[in-house]
């Protein structure tokens, strides 16, 4: 089993389109450069299914290509309070 992460890039939703005046105006150009839901699903779909990658792990990936994550998600010490936090929500809903 492995355990990648992705940025899906700038996708545009389907939620806003009955929006009218102004509000439509910005949403419209907020999506102007946006991809499709199908194209931002594209990476999560090779990660999921490629040959290519069935032995990669902790990787993140952009456009089907392996990135360099922003540098606070190498942060150790954020990585242990995360996953602490986790383990105590994960308990506190999984233990009676």
């Amino acid at each position: 089993m492995t355990s990648n992460s992705l940025h899906p890039g700038r996708v545009r939703p389907h939620f806003g389109r009955d929006l009218t005046g102004l509000s439509q105006i910005i949403f419209n150009l907020n999506s102007f450069s946006a991809i499709t839901p199908e194209q931002g699903a594209q990476t999560s779909v090779y990660l999921a299914t490629s040959a290519d990658v069935a032995s990669v792990t902790g990787t993140y990936f952009q456009n089907k290509r392996p990135r360099r994550a922003n540098a606070a998600a190498y942060d150790e010490a954020a990585q242990e309070r995360l996953w602490g936090w986790s383990e105590a929500l994960v308990s506190k809903w999984l233990v009676p």
